[in-house]
């Protein structure tokens, strides 16, 4: 199993999110929505989250295995669509409690904010699954 660090905006990722692929192995979404809420906001604060893990898949070069950060990157997506509201008051600080209704400059940051990750290759259903489980 072989890892390298790489980095992508989170307007490519969501742009993509279709070639983002949760393994039937994976837990269901778990998280709240304050949690997710939290996350969006610690990413409008441009603060860093935790790694992400993606695979590659054999099908194609194009697709990836969400190996770990699937409940942060479903938080995201959901934000994007404007399934995932802000509190109230995000709206002083950031001018909407949605995607949509973000302050031009905010929306930029958001769009830009780049997530770092792990692209594992050369590695098995098996090494993905053992992975994961020391992850949790």
């Amino acid at each position: 199993m072989k890892m390298t660090t790489e980095k992508r905006a989170l307007d490519k990722i969501f742009k993509r999110r279709d070639r983002y692929e949760i393994p039937e192995w994976q837990r269901d979404e778990v998280w709240p929505e304050e949690r997710k809420q939290l996350l969006i906001d610690s990413v409008l604060r441009g603060w860093k989250l935790p790694k992400f893990y993606f695979a590659k898949t054999a099908e194609s070069p194009e697709e990836y295995e969400v190996v770990d950060g699937q409940q942060c990157l479903s938080a995201i997506v959901e934000f994007y669509e404007g399934k995932l509201p802000l509190p109230s008051q995000a709206k002083d600080e950031y001018g909407g409690t949605t995607y949509q209704a973000l302050r031009d400059d905010v929306v930029d940051a958001f769009d830009d904010y780049e997530i770092e990750f792990d692209l594992i290759t050369d590695a098995s259903e098996k090494d993905l699954r053992e992975f994961f489980q020391r992850l949790q």
